[in-house]
């Protein structure tokens, strides 16, 4: 997704509406009988992790907030930032 969330470093709630175009097509691509079963997470990158202060927590808030309005579960840590190995290991898939 690009911008990253965290180009929105000083505002929380526009990073979070960054997201509504992917979370419109999970919507419209997960059939409404299964979004109830279907988990969503978002699991963040180095950009938000280098972010000062709590400018990265509240960029999470802001996302979980969002999710929440949505059909699919959350688990307890859907919502975090990966650290460095788990993220190094998505890239190589990827």
């Amino acid at each position: 997704l690009k911008p990253g969330l965290s180009s929105f470093a000083d505002s929380p709630r526009e990073a979070a509406d960054s997201l509504k175009p992917l979370l419109a097509t999970a919507v419209s691509t997960v059939p409404k009988e299964l979004q109830a079963h279907t988990p969503i997470s978002l699991k963040a990158t180095a950009g938000l992790r280098l972010l000062p202060g709590k400018k990265a927590d509240d960029i999470l808030d802001s996302v979980r907030a969002l999710l929440k309005t949505y059909p699919f579960p959350m688990a307890g840590d859907a919502v975090e930032i990966m650290g460095g190995q788990q993220e190094g290991g998505f890239a190589w898939l990827t």
